[in-house]
Formats: C-alpha cells, sequence, structure tokens
C-alpha cells in the first residue's frame, strides 16, 4: 500500500580501522524526518577487535528524542590452540527502532473509518494531543527483544566435530496507547542443541550431521531430534542427502504434538551446468488439544526436475 510519508534521512560517521591486533570502531549520528517532524535522532558506537585467536564486536545506539537506549549488543569468539571454539552473543534492542511513527496505528481516524493514520500530521489530529505526547505513545508501544547465546564447538580429531549451545530469549510487554492494547511479555523461552558433525568417516565424500535440540518455552515444551546424511559418489557427480526430524511437544494446556519426517532428495550432474534433481518426503503427524480431540494425519510429496546453472 503506497504511503504518503515523505522520509530524509541524513547523518555522519568517524572511524578507525580496525587491525590485527588493534582495536578499531566508529562513531555515529544519524537523523531522520518525516514530513518535517523528527522521526529518529540517535547517536551510537561500534566497537571492533580481532586477533588470530579472539575476535569481538559491540554496538550501542542511544536515540536523543526519545531518550532511550535502542540497541546494546555484544559478540565474541576465541578460538583456542587445539581448535576448541567459545561463542557468546548479548542482544538487547527494541523492536522495531524507537520511531515516532510506530504510533501511526494506535491513532486512527474517527469512526465510522478507523483508518490507521497514514502521516505524523494525521495522527496529531486523530488524537488531538501535542508532538511530545505522541512520542510518549510511540515509546509505550514499542517493544524489546532480548537474546542471550552461548556455546561450545570442539574437534575430535579430523573427522568428528561436537558443539552445544545455550539460547535465552524474550519480548518484553508493552504499556499499549490509543487503538494498541497493553501487552504481556512472552515470557523466556529457553533452548539448548547439542550437534554431532562427522565427516569422510565412513567412507570417502559423505557428511553427517546430529542435532538434539530441547525448548522450554512458557506455553509449550519441544523437544527435536534431526539426523542428516550427505553422500556423493561417481566422481561427484551423484549426491544424496537422506534427513529424518523427529517432534514432540506438549503445551500447557495439556496438548500433544507428535511429527516423524523423512525426506530423501538426490542430485545427478548430465553436464557440466545441466543436473537432474528429486525430492521425496513424508510426514506422519499425531496431536491432541487440551480437550482430548485427536487428528492424525499422513502426507507425502515428491518432485523431480532439472536445474541449469548459467555461468
Amino acid at each position: 500500500m503506497p504511503t504518503p510519508i515523505q522520509r530524509t534521512i541524513g547523518g555522519f560517521n568517524i572511524e578507525k580501522q580496525t587491525q590485527m591486533g588493534e582495536p578499531g570502531g566508529s562513531l555515529y549520528y544519524v537523523k531522520q524526518t518525516v514530513d518535517g517532524y523528527t522521526d529518529r535522532q540517535a547517536v551510537g558506537i561500534e566497537a571492533r577487535y580481532f586477533n588470530s585467536n579472539l575476535s569481538g564486536f559491540s554496538t550501542y545506539d542511544y536515540d536523543l528524542t526519545f531518550k532511550q537506549r535502542n540497541i546494546f549488543m555484544v559478540q565474541g569468539n576465541y578460538r583456542m590452540e587445539d581448535g576448541t571454539n567459545f561463542h557468546v552473543l548479548g542482544d538487547l534492542r527494541k523492536a522495531p527502532f524507537l520511531q515516532l511513527t510506530n504510533v501511526l496505528p494506535a491513532v486512527p481516524s474517527p469512526l465510522p473509518d478507523l483508518r490507521p493514520a497514514l502521516t505524523v500530521t494525521d495522527a496529531l489530529i486523530n488524537s488531538g494531543v501535542s508532538l511530545s505526547d505522541l512520542r510518549l505513545m510511540a515509546r509505550a508501544v514499542t517493544a524489546e527483544s532480548r537474546l542471550t547465546n552461548v556455546g561450545v564447538t570442539r574437534p575430535f580429531g579430523e573427522k568428528f566435530q561436537v558443539g552445544f549451545d545455550a539460547n535465552w530469549s524474550s519480548i518484553s510487554g508493552m504499556d499499549g496507547a490509543g487503538f494498541i492494547p497493553a501487552q504481556a511479555g512472552s515470557g523466556t523461552t529457553v533452548s539448548y542443541n547439542l550437534s554431532l558433525v562427522g565427516s569422510n568417516w565412513m567412507v570417502q565424500n559423505n557428511f553427517d550431521v546430529l542435532n538434539i535440540n530441547q525448548v522450554a518455552a512458557p506455553t509449550y515444551h519441544g523437544q527435536n531430534i534431526s539426523f542428516n546424511h550427505n553422500a556423493m559418489f561417481n566422481d561427484m557427480k551423484f549426491r544424496l542427502d537422506f534427513g529424518y526430524r523427529i517432534y514432540r511437544q506438549n503445551d500447557v494446556s495439556g496438548g500433544l504434538l507428535k511429527r516423524d519426517s523423512p525426506t530423501v532428495r538426490f542430485s545427478y550432474r548430465v553436464l557440466k551446468n545441466v543436473s537432474i534433481e528429486g525430492e521425496f518426503g513424508a510426514e506422519k503427524s499425531h496431536q491432541v488439544d487440551g480437550t482430548g480431540v485427536q487428528v492424525d494425519s499422513r502426507r507425502a510429496y515428491f518432485y523431480v526436475g532439472y536445474r541449469w546453472d548459467f555461468q
């Protein structure tokens, strides 16, 4: 849908180049206006560092108009001499960025139309409040996302690698304003993932990945196990992929979901740039809702085609 909003964006950036073993980064200022009103005005800093074993990146963005932080993010990787790699990520950010235009859906036109405001001027007329109050409403309808991830991977010999990571994520609640009601936060979802990767351990040109995932959310708990095998034959012309996924979920209402999904894919290169491809997949599902109603389903699909790569 076309919008009558006219945006203008300007700013500047001062950067110090990042070199091996020396910190670098940048300072920036950005201003975005819509129809003559300040939509977003922020200053920020980005910091970077890397050497042969360690790399890190961080950014901080602060909105001068709303007087609140937009982003604070830190991530880093550290690699030991034996190949073990540790990583960490922390990310706090407004979702979406703080902007005056976030308030437009909250102040629709009067009855019977109730059409969302298309411009800031419309929002001022529809709400009957001042520009500063409109900014307070925009802040009230902007949530914040939070994400934390930590993990480690470690090679075992030349053929295997084991990895583990944990994630914590959530979306904050909103106070609400105008026609956008207050909303509770999502609560924290925690997930753990264990992976095992093997290459060329049975025969040459094969690759296997086993993933075991556990999710604990406020409204459900789920477990996922997936296995994928990839092999290449006939001088790398024929490729075969086999996958199997098992998913189980229990929710707080007493519902249950079980799903099994095998897939087989193949690709055969008949000419330098032409390949014949195909895939077969199936899914068996068993679902019981909170009232005890049971639904069982099965489906299958396949396709065969060709791919021509233009180079």
